[in-house]
């Protein structure tokens, strides 16, 4: 691993893999490597370690406005809500030039769950159905006689001018 640089898409996929591994035994209602001394709190800071890897690599691979940015930002924001509950000294002592304080780490808390809000906003039924009365209109479709019909035609319907088959 010393060979990669710490942003690559392969170290990036470890440390996924370490948070899933790491939010399995938390499930589990405790820690599997406690016989080599690590407690439920040691696990979350690994998991919070791993998941402040995972967010500043994948904007380097994927649009901010991916699913798993949305995830990435809700996975801290839960580690960061695990450390506060069970050892805010250890949450500050980890972090101390972003979360060198309560109010710190609150706020980081507050501004990650509003990212995953406003990235999973973009893929709500209610933007995709505006999406539709947006393209529908552009396209001339008559959304009133498509009203029985669901969703997935009216667009279908709405964007049937656009030739996609160069990407068949």
């Amino acid at each position: 691993a010393h060979l990669l640089h710490p942003r690559h898409l392969v170290l990036c996929r470890l440390h996924r893999q370490i948070m899933q591994e790491a939010k399995r035994a938390l499930d589990q209602g405790g820690c599997p490597l406690s016989g080599m001394g690590l407690s439920e709190t040691d696990l979350v800071e690994v998991f919070l370690q791993a998941a402040a890897e995972v967010r500043l690599t994948l904007p380097l691979y994927l649009p901010p406005t991916h699913l798993q940015c949305a995830e990435a930002a809700e996975d801290m924001a839960a580690g960061i809500t695990m450390l506060l509950a069970r050892d805010r000294q250890r949450l500050f002592r980890v972090f101390p030039e972003s979360m060198s304080d309560f109010s710190a780490a609150s706020a980081a808390e507050a501004r990650l769950r509003d990212e995953a809000n406003s990235i999973r906003a973009n893929y709500s039924a209610e933007t995709h159905q505006a999406d539709v009365a947006t393209i529908a209109s552009l396209e001339g479709v008559n959304l009133a006689s498509q009203a029985l019909r669901p969703a997935e035609q009216i667009s279908a319907a709405a964007a049937k001018a656009t030739d996609w088959s160069i990407f068949d």
